[in-house]
């Protein structure tokens, strides 16, 4: 939905509008009995005293690592680029698909666009589309609606810029087409692809490959299963009432979070709450005690644990973390141990059980440490609600001259702010019966508080909708800087005050995409940026906007209409990205370039690769990485000898001429 206006309305007023503009961003059997599961050993036995009666040590898990799913599918919009010739069996089997859904010549869904009037075979060899493989590894035991990435890879296309993928099934293993066999669906996914604009095709980045961010939705549930070592009735009831004791049903959860099926075999699936740390959740399931009558017994017995034996801290941690408060008059004696590993795993699990205590211990951690550790600890600060003052910590490391530092602050700030945001949604519609009454739900209003954030709160970020396209969020803090996010939800962050463009070292203009898209200074408008596009088989587009990075931003992505006549260039997310990329390069900005470091490929990889497992208490941390450009080179971020994946090279890519 276009937004009018940069004006921001009143809570209540805009709370039903707000509902409208989050709507708008959305997008066999056999006879054989099934293969009984081989037994896998288990290094468990025997058990540690400090890790007796936790459920990890009583069962073996299934269904734990990540799981492939994949299909074909129908990418529109690629410029020109698709058409190619592909294999006959394919093109049958899109086609039957597309009928299938009811695509025809006179599909209400085709009015309007450049396909109206068009057969699905007339479809299939357009070159403005292309056939794709969509692939995606999707995390186990997650609710049905979890939504996550997909990669997508051409088939029969050059390029997938500016495309959008058409809604495809995803199932079980590797895509297929019809008359072959046909597995479970699992997930569906649709919407616009983002091409990564940094590396080259030896670095596996490539026009032909793009993902759809947050795209793909989860509709069949593969609950994670638990076997007991030593069937039994009555210790299979126990662990079930311990994981329903700790991970209640709540919110949208449609079932108990444990679901016995006999002496050996409990069902799990991930609760609502969790769905976004499915990783975190079966820690803590591991870890959690059977016995919940003595949670202050087994923290002393946890913490006494890592003090003498700091190879098992990290489990300690997260079985303390398990218990929940009920553990935390225990926990805080090692707020502050003078050695670092019983001091980081205390305050770890003070974070994430929302101490207030240790606030205080965790800045005075983030100021006299560098590096992973640093960015480790602010993420845990951000956990807790320990007022004001941990917000005004925050920001000032926004001005820290170490880029994951200020990453790591900012994504700090923008999770305290959407959760501020939420406190004051909730309070609005408490307090209005006219809303109340409008059926506004508690779902709704958590996911208004991700896509909105006003100017002026204490946390310094603030975040508007573009086109129903990806967020803009502002940070007026320190040095400039464009930060890029390629996981889930598209996100284009500026740093600093000032995102005034300057093209004095490229008075020509600067070019993308082979000249299909210029940016230069308006001759006729002093302190403006002049862009003009075009499209294969359409009129160029011209139009001006102020020199501010984020009001160019804005009219990249606007589509002019009949209800917004505003000027706009309607480019997807990844054009966007792109172009800001070259801008970078040519040096009309003034700000360095940071993107988030691609997770989706290693996922893929270990979900192709993945079988039957047991899983095992590890350290699940994994801080997000980011790759740095500036100018064609390397931004150092501070020493990491610790650490050195973190900062990662992007090949250089000369100024266009």
């Amino acid at each position: 939905m276009p937004i009018h206006s940069t004006r921001r309305p009143g809570l209540g007023a805009g709370l039903l509008a707000g509902v409208a503009l989050l709507s708008a961003m959305a997008g066999g059997c056999s006879s054989t009995p099934p293969p009984t599961p081989k037994p896998v050993a288990t290094d468990l036995a025997p058990v540690p005293q400090a890790m007796r009666g936790l459920i990890g040590s009583e069962v073996q898990f299934r269904n734990v690592a990540p799981t492939f799913v994949a299909g074909f599918g129908i990418v529109v919009g690629v410029n020109g680029a698709g058409g190619l010739p592909f294999s006959d069996q394919l093109f049958a089997s899109l086609e039957r698909q597309m009928a299938l859904a009811g695509v025809t010549s006179n599909s209400d869904a085709l009015r309007g666009t450049p396909l109206e009037g068009k057969s699905p075979s007339e479809i299939l060899r357009d070159p403005n589309v292309a056939v794709v493989a969509v692939t995606a590894a999707v995390a186990p035991g997650l609710p049905e609606g979890t939504v996550f990435d997909v990669q997508v890879e051409a088939v029969n296309a050059t390029s997938l810029e500016g495309g959008t993928l058409w809604t495809t099934d995803l199932r079980l293993g590797a895509p297929a087409v019809f008359g072959g066999p046909q597995t479970t669906k699992i997930a569906e996914a649709r919407g616009p692809i983002f091409i990564n604009p940094f590396g080259t095709e030896a670095s596996g980045n490539t026009t032909t490959v793009g993902r759809v961010l947050g795209g793909g939705t989860l509709t069949n549930s593969l609950e994670i299963i638990m076997n007991l070592n030593t069937p039994s009735h009555q210790r299979a009831k126990m662990i079930q009432s311990a994981i329903n004791s700790r991970f209640p049903q709540g919110r949208g959860d449609r079932s108990p979070t444990a679901r016995g099926r006999n002496d050996t075999t409990i069902a799990i699936t991930v609760p609502q709450v969790y769905r976004s740390q499915p990783a975190n959740f079966l820690s803590l399931l591991k870890h959690t005690q059977v016995d919940q009558l003595q949670p202050e017994a087994f923290a002393r017995r946890y913490v006494e644990t890592i003090k003498s034996e700091p190879a098992m801290a990290d489990s300690m941690a997260w079985a303390i973390e398990a218990l929940g408060p009920r553990g935390l008059s225990v926990l805080r004696e090692l707020y502050d141990h003078p050695d670092l590993a019983p001091r980081l795993t205390g305050l770890r699990a003070g974070a994430r059980l929302n101490d207030p205590r240790v606030a205080t211990p965790l800045r005075e951690f983030i100021t006299r440490n560098e590096g992973v550790l640093k960015t480790q600890a602010i993420g845990l600060l951000a956990l807790v609600d320990a007022g004001p003052t941990v917000d005004l910590f925050l920001r000032e490391q926004l001005r820290n001259q170490d880029l994951l530092t200020r990453i790591a602050a900012y994504e700090a700030l923008a999770g305290r702010a959407e959760r501020a945001r939420f406190a004051a949604l909730q309070r609005t519609v408490n307090d209005s019966p006219d809303l109340r009454r409008g059926g506004v739900t508690i779902a709704q209003l958590e996911a208004m508080s991700r896509v909105s954030l006003p100017e002026g709160t204490i946390q310094g970020v603030s975040r508007d909708p573009i086109e129903g396209k990806f967020l803009l969020d502002r940070v007026p803090e320190g040095e400039p800087l464009i930060y890029i996010t390629q996981q889930q939800v598209p996100r284009i962050v500026l740093f600093g005050a000032d995102d005034t463009l300057d093209f004095a070292n490229a008075p020509a203009g600067v070019s993308v995409w082979e000249g299909r898209l210029m940016l230069g200074p308006d001759p006729t408008q002093p302190k403006s940026v002049r862009a003009r596009l075009q499209r294969p088989g359409r009129p160029a587009i011209t139009h001006s906007v102020s020199g501010k990075l984020s009001d160019l931003v804005a009219l990249a992505a606007r589509q002019t209409t009949p209800s917004d006549p505003r000027p706009g260039l309607n480019l997807t997310y990844s054009e966007v990205v792109a172009a800001l990329s070259r801008l970078e390069q040519a040096g009309a900005t003034r700000a360095a370039f940071a993107t988030e470091r691609d997770r989706l490929q290693g996922m893929l990889l270990a979900a192709q690769e993945s079988q039957s497992m047991l899983a095992r208490p590890e350290n699940d941390e994994d801080p997000t990485p980011v790759v740095v450009r500036k100018g064609g080179g390397l931004i150092r971020a501070g020493e990491q000898d610790q650490d050195p994946p973190k900062i990662v090279p992007i090949t250089p890519v000369a100024p266009p001429k």
